[in-house]
This record gives structure tokens, C-alpha cells and sequence, in this order.
């Protein structure tokens, strides 16, 4: 039974890898068996017109659905800075800057349409944003207000990451591969909007972790795929490598994110906040029941009761006591008047 929180994330994690070992195994025989780079098509069949996209669009159904089905166990966590979401930012951070030195010197080697032009301009001015993002992600303490700033950043990067690759004229309008890769993009693009919403508090879980679960497959196998297309064939699927590099670290970001749900925190501190404010509430309002004033005047007058109560007897002389009353109370006084002549002190 599904009946913890832990269980459900591990069923999430699961899911996804069996369907990213699907789609990146069909997409890779179908790179290295059927595809023609000159025209930028698969050869005509079932397999690759069909089957597979037949499989990624079973495997974001089943996302949104089990996102729907396990909504309430997916809620009630917080986003905490893992070991492996710092390194997965720095990766991140290390794949976006390496990708935007080799578009420069593609941009500007070659013409380019005028809207691809306008694009390819905002997406240079957009990638700073995204690597500064993972940049600070990859801090134990980053800003709230820069995440989420930077964030909108890194959405609207992959946003015109795929209106320039509609526009790019390396591939043909409709080839699957341009089409792969503004799906992916867009994927990720509502991924980080989401992810910047839920530092907000805006979503939960139930939304974050079937949108990052759909991002990481459709990104991931894309990139796995053309990495492997590469170096069996010896010449990238796009344009360069490191487009596949992009989207293969942008993954690992996602990744390691939904990952992050099952691990300790750095400091652990995070996690124990809120169960540190009401020990601070307990001993604070045990203080001033120290610090009253009427507490020492409490703990005097119960003090002084102890010989009160006995020391009636010596305090009545009028009753000529005996010399058997004196013998049998002898030590008893003895023990009065000792307290007595303290508290007179």
C-alpha cells in the first residue's frame, strides 16, 4: 500500500526511469537506423510515425494521472538544498555557459531570417539570466527574491529557445527532431514556472512533480539519444553537441530537484525549523514564572509555614505546659526555634 509520502515519491522516480529506458531505447534505434540527416526525416514506417509517439504521449498521461491520483500524499513538502541539487545546478550552470559560447560563434558566423535574428538576440541576453539562476542555485542559501526573478528568466529563455528553433532553417519546418526539441523546451520552460510559483507557495506538490517528471523524460531522452547518435554516427544531430549537452544538464537540474524530496537537507536546521519555535515558546514562558516577582514570595511563604505550623504550641504560654509536655516536645522546639532564629536573621 502507497500509504506514505516516501513510497509515492520512490513510485514517481520509478515510473519515470522505466519510461525515459522506453522512449530513449525506440528513439535511439530509430536515429541510428532510420534517420536521414539531409532531409531531417525518419524513413517512412509505423515504428517511427506511430509507435513512438504513441509511447511519449502514454507516459505524459500516465505523469498527469498519477499526479492526480496521489495529489494529497504529494503535498506538505518543502523545497530544500540537497548535496546532489548543488552539483546538479553547478552542472547546469557549466552546460548553459559552454552552449552560449558555441551559439555566438554560430550566431554571428552565419544570416540568419530576421525574426530568427530577434530571437537569437533574446536568447543570448535570456541565457546570462538562466546561468546566473543555476549559479545561485547551486548556493546552500540562495536569495528567494533572485530565484524567483531569475527564474522567470530561465522560463523565458527556454520559451525562445523554441520559437528560435521553429524559425531555425537547419531542419525542415516539420522534422521530428525540431519538433522534439520545442516540445522539450517547452516542457522545461513550464517546469520552472512552476518551480518559481511553488517558491511562492502557489502549487504543491501534485503539480510540481508530474510537470518535472514530463520535462525530464521529453528533455532527457532527447539528449541521451542525439549524445549517442553522435558518437556511434561521428557528427552531432543539430547543429553542435552541445545543444544535446543543454538539454542533458537542464535535466539533471530537474532531476536532482524531484530527488531532492527524498533526501535530508544540507543543514539540517531547514527541517527542524518549525520544531524549534515552540521549544523557544516553552522556555520563554517558562521564564518569567522564574523572574515573577511573585515566585520568590511563593517560595518564602511556603518556607516559613514549615516551622508555623508546629511553633503554635511554644506560642501558647498560657496553658503552664508540664514537665512531660516540655520532655516530649523538647527536640520539637529545639528543631523550631532553629529555623526561627535563621528567618530572624
Amino acid at each position: 500500500m502507497l500509504n506514505t509520502p516516501k513510497k509515492v515519491f520512490s513510485l514517481a522516480l520509478a515510473l519515470t526511469g522505466v519510461f525515459l529506458l522506453l522512449c530513449t531505447g525506440f528513439y535511439t534505434y530509430e536515429l541510428l537506423s532510420a534517420f536521414s540527416p539531409e532531409s531531417g526525416h525518419f524513413a517512412k514506417d509505423v515504428f517511427s510515425d506511430i509507435f513512438l509517439p504513441l509511447l511519449y504521449m502514454v507516459a505524459i498521461v500516465a505523469f498527469l494521472v498519477f499526479g492526480i491520483l496521489f495529489r494529497t500524499s504529494l503535498a506538505g513538502r518543502r523545497y530544500k538544498n540537497v548535496l546532489s541539487v548543488l552539483f546538479a545546478s553547478g552542472f547546469a550552470a557549466l552546460t548553459t555557459g559552454v552552449w552560449l559560447v558555441t551559439f555566438l560563434f554560430d550566431f554571428f558566423g552565419e544570416t540568419h531570417t530576421v525574426p530568427a535574428t530577434v530571437f537569437g538576440i533574446l536568447l543570448i541576453l535570456l541565457a546570462l539570466a538562466a546561468i546566473a539562476y543555476f549559479i545561485l542555485s547551486a548556493t546552500p542559501s540562495p536569495s528567494h527574491t533572485y530565484s524567483v526573478l531569475l527564474g522567470m528568466g530561465v522560463a523565458l529563455f527556454l520559451l525562445v529557445f523554441a520559437f528560435y528553433a521553429y524559425f531555425d532553417t537547419a531542419f525542415a519546418l516539420n522534422s521530428p527532431i525540431k519538433l522534439l526539441d520545442q516540445v522539450a523546451a517547452i516542457a522545461l520552460m513550464l517546469f520552472f514556472l512552476v518551480e518559481t510559483r511553488f517558491r511562492l507557495g502557489g502549487f504543491s506538490e501534485a503539480v510540481l512533480f508530474p510537470v518535472g517528471m514530463v520535462a525530464f523524460l521529453l528533455s532527457a531522452s532527447n539528449a541521451i539519444s542525439a549524445l549517442i547518435y553522435n558518437a556511434v554516427e561521428g557528427r552531432p544531430l543539430v547543429i553542435h553537441m552541445m545543444h544535446d549537452f543543454l538539454f542533458l544538464g537542464i535535466s539533471i537540474y530537474v532531476l536532482t530537484r524531484l530527488i531532492s524530496f527524498l533526501l535530508p537537507p544540507i543543514f539540517q536546521e531547514d527541517e527542524e525549523a518549525p520544531s524549534l519555535s515552540p521549544a523557544f515558546e516553552t522556555e520563554s514562558s517558562s521564564l518569567p514564572t522564574v523572574t515573577d516577582p511573585e515566585a520568590p514570595a511563593q517560595e518564602t511563604f511556603d518556607f516559613d509555614e514549615i516551622p508555623e505550623t508546629p511553633a503554635e504550641e511554644p506560642s501558647a504560654p498560657v496553658a503552664n505546659a508540664t514537665e512531660a509536655e516540655e520532655d516530649d516536645t523538647t527536640e520539637a522546639t529545639l528543631d523550631f526555634d532553629t529555623p526561627n532564629e535563621v528567618g530572624e536573621q
